[in-house]
């Protein structure tokens, strides 16, 4: 199952939202999305999923979210983390895609 983490005051984010849902259920994936409420809570929800054993979250966000997800599980190493981005600056999917393109023209 997949844990969604969205911030629901972000407006990018719930419409981004509901396209993965579609996604989602289209394909038959299970799923299950936990709002934030407040400061904080993207760091519990993921520490709470992850001493369950809930290793498979993305992150609907931006860095700030992503940050404080990363932050709040217990063992990053033992999780798959995703990433949709849906904040203002996305500086980390940027700087990824950055990287992707230099590593591609470095081995062509």
């Amino acid at each position: 199952m997949l844990d969604l983490i969205i911030k629901p005051q972000n407006k990018k984010g719930q419409m981004t939202l509901k396209k993965v849902r579609q996604r989602l259920d289209g394909e038959n994936i299970p799923y299950e999305v936990h709002f934030t409420e407040g400061k904080g809570d993207a760091q519990r929800i993921a520490r709470e999923l992850t001493e369950q054993g809930r290793c498979d979250l993305v992150v609907i966000g931006g860095d700030g979210s992503l940050n404080d997800v990363l932050t709040g599980m217990c063992d990053p190493s033992l999780c798959r983390l995703g990433l949709i981005p849906a904040g203002t600056g996305n500086d980390f999917p940027s700087a990824r895609a950055s990287l992707r393109a230099k590593r591609r023209s470095i081995s062509s």
